[in-house]
């Protein structure tokens, strides 16, 4: 007799489903949702830009720079410094350069420059000097002067003189006239205690010998240049 041989029931054992080997994870069946958890990208894209924000921050506070002293206007060389040519400006630098601050402005006023400055250019101490510089073609002369002689006790440097030839003692040597017409003060300083004074005077090389020997005759005499 032939006997047919049937599949085996796929019947439980000890009372359990077999197990099956395709099956796939599915997500809770529970109603409550689950917690996401930012992308690891949107982290790092938010650090990056925190970082961002903190060097923006600390370069704006950085970059406050100080107060210090430029040209409002510009300075040909030898004029004198006023205030109303100084501005206030703030800087940022680390170079070592002995800029002038703001409360220093009697470091640079009254004194004179010693090449022409543009407006805008940063004030320094070694930019200026008390007494105007000598170009060439240019000299300096010194006059002893006593009361009388000269215009004012109040002369400073940068002030301009008409340099005068006067008559010589009793009138015999009636020549007389201007020597230098604008003529500045280089330097001044009092001599004695009678009132005279020691004036150098800034003059054209060719008039050095004109006015020298009419110092040596006692017969200059300085008067001051009005709007000078």
């Amino acid at each position: 007799m032939a006997t047919s041989r049937t599949a085996p029931s796929q019947a439980p054992t000890n009372g359990r489903s077999p197990v099956r080997e395709d099956w796939s994870l599915e997500p809770p069946s529970s109603g409550a949702r689950p917690k996401r958890r930012m992308p690891d990208v949107l982290v790092g894209v938010a650090v990056v830009v925190g970082c961002a924000l903190a060097a923006v921050v600390w370069s704006s506070s950085s970059a406050e720079g100080d107060a210090v002293l430029a040209l409002l206007n510009p300075i040909a060389r030898g004029q004198m410094v006023t205030l109303e040519d100084l501005k206030v400006v703030e800087v940022t630098t680390q170079e070592d350069v002995a800029l002038v601050p703001r409360t220093g402005s009697g470091q640079v006023v009254g004194r004179r420059a010693l090449a022409a400055l543009p407006a805008g250019s940063l004030v320094t101490p070694s930019q200026f000097a008390a007494t105007a510089p000598v170009e060439p073609g240019e000299a300096v002369v010194g006059l002893a002067l006593g009361q009388g002689e000269y215009p004012t006790g109040r002369m400073a440097p940068g002030d301009v003189m008409t340099v005068v030839l006067t008559p010589g003692q009793g009138g015999t040597d009636g020549e007389e006239g201007i020597l230098v017409p604008a003529a500045e003060i280089y330097d001044v300083a009092p001599i004695g205690t009678q009132g005279e004074m020691f004036v150098s005077l800034l003059v054209a090389e060719g008039e050095v010998i004109d006015v020298t020997s009419a110092a040596s005759g006692d017969r200059v005499r300085l008067a001051l240049v009005a709007g000078r």
